[in-house]
């Protein structure tokens, strides 16, 4: 795999395995940084429904947010990849 480019591919960064899930949608950040935003199903105690969840993956870590929170970020602080 050849990278033109003078920057690392996102697969040859320390946490770059982590924005390879096919199940996940990559943004930017404010500061132009990749985040991958995957949904989880958080299991709450048993006879009570799953909770449907978010992860954003960010640089500094992984992040859970509701779908209200995911919606206003990608709305004021995120940008499409392309």
């Amino acid at each position: 795999m050849s990278n033109p480019q003078l920057s690392p591919s996102r697969s040859d960064t320390v946490n770059g395995h982590r924005y390879q899930n096919p199940n996940a949608r990559l943004r930017l950040n404010s500061k132009g940084q990749p985040v991958a935003i995957r949904r989880v199903v958080a299991l709450q105690q048993p006879g009570s429904p799953a909770v449907r969840r978010y992860q954003a993956v960010t640089p500094r870590g992984i992040v859970s947010l509701s779908r209200a929170s995911l919606k206003a970020w990608e709305e004021k602080r995120s940008h499409p990849v392309n």
